[in-house]
């Protein structure tokens, strides 16, 4: 008798661990929401900088935030409708 397991006993495991690293995971809409936020957040930051004299640092600062926002939102839109 063989010490391998058969092929068909991996396959949950590997969706489960696909679908972690694709973020799709029971807490991935929370998780989003919370990037999402935080990137929103960075961008106030960043304008409140501009907004205050700290020009080049506000830039910087904004853009990433901006960019930041952007992909959150590319993320949170590759869930789909059912979550």
């Amino acid at each position: 008798m063989s010490d391998k397991r058969p092929a068909a006993t991996h396959k949950p495991r590997r969706k489960r661990q696909a679908a972690q690293r694709a973020g799709l995971g029971p807490h991935a809409p929370r998780d989003r929401e919370r990037f999402a936020a935080g990137a929103a957040t960075l961008t106030i930051g960043g304008l409140a900088l501009v907004g205050t004299g700290s020009a080049d640092l506000g830039a910087m600062v904004t853009l990433l935030g901006l960019g930041t926002l952007f992909f959150a939102v590319h993320r949170y839109g590759r869930l789909g409708p059912e979550v």
